[in-house]
């Protein structure tokens, strides 16, 4: 997945803010930061539940202290929170990788839109190619309600991960 990103992130010069939901041990990030000659900033939200994910705040504060926010708790309400608090932020990117129930996947999407600008660019993770279970149902039903439109799904190489698969969308707005 990592490569994957890489290649799709070739172009990320007009990258400057990202959203991660779901930091965990901040590989992900790591890659964005990498990729990403232009970030301005980096917002990751993640619950804070495991050890290895404060030590990966701390490295990300550590290095990329002005460009790397980091908002823990639950999504469903942290999103909101930072919305209110900062109304008028748009992102480029936004990668939802947090909680895989059906809820809180849905919530990650539909909050995060409002985040997003004609632009932006959604990725997905775990959603498996046949859109099985709860993830890649939210995201079956953020596309039926003409949330986003899919662009397509990124299946791992991995020969040991043959349902992780990661996909791309754009928002869709009313003009």
């Amino acid at each position: 997945q990592k490569q994957q990103f890489e290649e799709r992130l070739v172009n990320g010069k007009n990258i400057r803010k990202i959203i991660e939901i779901g930091l965990n041990g901040g590989h992900s990030a790591e890659v964005f930061f990498n990729n990403c000659p232009e970030l301005e900033l980096f917002v990751s939200f993640d619950l804070n539940r495991y050890p290895y994910t404060a030590c990966a705040v701390e490295y990300f504060y550590n290095k990329y202290s002005n460009r790397f926010l980091f908002k823990p708790g639950d999504s469903i309400k942290t999103i909101p929170d930072f919305i209110n608090n900062y109304p008028y932020y748009q992102f480029d990117l936004i990668f939802v990788d947090g909680c895989h129930a059906y809820e809180w996947a849905l919530s990650d999407i539909t909050n995060a839109r409002r985040l997003a600008h004609k632009d932006s660019i959604l990725w997905v993770d775990d959603v498996p190619e046949d859109f099985s279970g709860p993830v890649g149902q939210a995201v079956l039903e953020c596309e039926r309600q003409g949330l986003i439109q899919i662009i397509g799904v990124n299946k791992s190489d991995h020969p040991t991960q043959f349902s992780r698969s990661w996909l791309e969308a754009k928002f869709l707005f009313s003009e």
